[in-house]
């Protein structure tokens, strides 16, 4: 019977020790790296240190992707050419070209284009001047009216002193009247002087030729030509004609006057000379 209890109390004080092991091990231990937890499954240890990916200054120790994930610069970037000092070779030229090239010579010059000028005669703005500079006049001094037989009308616009820039064309009496616009100015460049000085232009030797001609009187065939410059300035000029007074016919034959620059010529070369510089001409309306 004794020996009975001497087991029991073997075994329990037995369980009593293991009793005091077990309370230790649900303990929670103190880790090299911050608390450590053993009351887990094996290998699933949750160790609560500082991630190594955090962004310097950050307070949180939360791991997650935010706070792990480096900081990025999300600001667009500034376009190239609006960028300063930046640009491609060509945009200094480029605006070079939209400061020099573009500039309308009127803001250079400080006067108006010449087909300006031409218009604003026409609309009655602004006056004609005589090449002598002395008299000017206005196109409401001009007759329009069709019932009246010396009256005007617009013509067209043609280079007619081999400029490169057009003159504007009156029809009217005898021809009408020619216009120059330049040096800020319109001035008449020629115009028809009755029957004896009809007035039209004609092309020959690569240039325009103003032309006067007499053709309606009696002993002569007359035609004087003229060249100008864009600056109003006659750079050539010569007659060709031919004179018949004493024909009782009123016409040439090969014993007429056939005068070419000065020089007399035939009656065949005069009819050449004549097709050749008046073929192309170009007359007035009467």
């Amino acid at each position: 019977m004794r020996n009975r209890k001497s087991v029991k109390v073997l075994l329990f004080g037995l369980v009593f020790l293991l009793a005091g092991c077990g309370s230790k091990d649900g303990k929670a231990v103190p880790g090299e790296h911050g608390e450590r937890s053993t009351g887990g499954r094996p290998g699933t240890e949750s160790i609560h240190s500082e991630p190594e990916n955090v962004t310097p200054g950050s307070e949180s120790t939360d791991s997650g992707p935010e706070s792990t994930r480096p900081e990025l610069d999300n600001t667009d970037p500034e376009p190239e050419s609006t960028r300063p000092g930046s640009g491609s070779a060509n945009s200094e030229s480029e605006s070079g070209k939209s400061e020099s090239e573009n500039i309308n010579p009127q803001s250079i010059s400080g006067k108006p284009e010449p087909e300006e000028l031409l218009d604003a005669f026409l609309a009655g703005e602004i006056p004609a001047h005589y090449s002598d500079g002395t008299n000017t006049f206005m196109m409401s001094d001009l007759s329009f009216d069709e019932e009246d037989y010396f009256h005007y009308s617009v013509g067209e616009r043609v280079d007619l002193d081999n400029d490169g820039e057009r003159e504007q064309i009156l029809n009217g009496p005898y021809g009408g009247m020619y216009f120059d616009a330049r040096d800020g100015k319109v001035y008449v460049l020629a115009a028809g002087e009755g029957t004896s000085g009809v007035l039209f232009y004609t092309y020959f030797e690569n240039a325009v030729w103003i032309v006067h001609r007499d053709t309606s009187h009696m002993g002569r065939q007359m035609y004087w030509l003229e060249k100008y410059d864009g600056s109003g300035n006659m750079t050539d000029e010569f007659q060709l004609s031919a004179e018949y007074w004493d024909s009782p016919v009123d016409q040439y034959d090969e014993n007429s006057d056939f005068t070419f620059r000065d020089e007399k010529i035939t009656m065949t070369e005069f009819e050449e000379l004549r097709e050749e510089i008046l073929g192309s001409a170009n007359e007035g309306a009467f």
